[in-house]
């Protein structure tokens, strides 16, 4: 299986069987023959730009290669941008298709206005009542149902390939969250902290360490690790001088610090 027969064939065999009226789904033959023969022939054309690209694909596929050496989000998002490569074709179908059906939408829904006597205001940005003439409702009457029964024609090849543009979406949106996986994923702490744990500190604390009636503190930095809330022997912390101390004066308070087992 070729990559031709992937993106293009397979695509060109469910126009197929669309206009082939599949399970029962009988649908306008003429409009549907127009559609069918205009993506076939327009996959045609692609596939036939697409030859001419293959080519060149176990080069850029070795580029896609080399470039992963580079990191991870590299060859992700160069990855990305060869899927749209392969998939500009449903999505300019999908834009044809999408916007056929939108105008057909509008189209009923002026022509539903015209059929009850109503007209929308574009100033007042409100539908109004209106009084039309009896040739402007008898040939808004026709027109009403000319596209009322090809409307469910041009349905069809809408979700068709909105279907497809869905699961292209989904592919796109599952690479874009691998991305966002690898670009915060902490790697570089992690690895540090399996190496040399003490260079990820988890916080300081001053230890007592007076002697012979010498005042002094020592600070000692945390590693990192999980707390367990479990009262130790109580160490001190520096506080703020009062009021009525010196203003070089700074007092000592007793602290429970926590203990730390680390991971």
């Amino acid at each position: 299986m070729t990559v031709e027969n992937i993106s293009i064939g397979w695509l060109q065999h469910a126009l197929i069987w669309l206009d082939s009226w599949p399970a029962g789904l009988k649908l306008n033959t003429e409009l549907s023959r127009f559609y069918s023969a205009t993506f076939i022939h327009l996959l045609g054309l692609w596939g036939h730009v697409l030859h001419q690209v293959l080519v060149y694909l176990p080069a850029i596929l070795y580029a896609i290669g080399v470039s992963s050496c580079i990191g991870v989000s590299m060859g992700t998002s160069l990855f990305s941008d060869l899927l749209f490569l392969f998939t500009a074709h449903i999505y300019l179908c999908y834009i044809i298709s999408v916007t056929v059906y939108h105008h057909q939408l509008q189209t009923l829904a002026s022509l539903w206005n015209l059929f009850r006597g109503r007209r929308y205001n574009l100033l007042r940005n409100r539908v109004d009542i209106w009084d039309y003439d009896l040739d402007q409702l008898l040939f808004g009457t026709i027109l009403f149902t000319l596209v009322a029964f090809l409307f469910p024609t041009v349905l069809a090849y809408y979700a068709l390939f909105a279907l497809m543009r869905f699961g292209i979406v989904l592919l796109y949106a599952s690479l874009e969250t691998l991305l966002a996986f690898v670009n915060h994923f902490p790697l570089f702490a992690l690895v540090l902290r399996a190496k040399d744990p003490r260079r990820l500190p988890g916080g300081i604390f001053l230890l007592d360490t007076s002697r012979s009636g010498m005042s002094s503190l020592m600070v000692k930095v945390c590693q990192f690790g999980v707390f367990i809330h479990r009262p130790q022997q109580p160490t001190f912390a520096l506080s703020e001088p009062t009021d009525n101390s010196p203003s070089d004066f700074c007092s000592i308070r007793p602290n429970v610090v926590t203990s730390m087992v680390p991971l």
